[in-house]
């Protein structure tokens, strides 16, 4: 189930368009607007993808189980973030 929830996340991170790699500086106000309203609705598929998958771990393991894997989670990307930064 959460190698499915991994997969489901990085499709959703994966559809970034076009324009992100453009410079904010050589954007329009319409570019820029329509970036940030992609932004907002990229992050509300985000969050509605993490409340489905809580819906489907409660059913198989504890609220406490699920918590500690939400931390889990938060603990290796920050010690993912700290290992790039001391390698530069």
């Amino acid at each position: 189930m959460y190698n499915k929830y991994a997969e489901e996340k990085a499709l959703l991170r994966s559809g970034k368009s076009e324009k992100e790699s453009k410079k904010l500086e050589d954007m329009s106000d319409a570019e820029i607007n329509a970036l940030l309203e992609q932004r907002f609705k990229n992050e509300e598929q985000m969050l509605q993808l993490q409340k489905k998958y809580f819906e489907k771990y409660k059913t198989v393991i504890s609220l406490k189980q699920i918590a500690l894997l939400y931390k889990a989670e938060r603990d290796f990307r920050k010690e993912m973030l700290e290992r790039i930064r001391s390698k530069k």
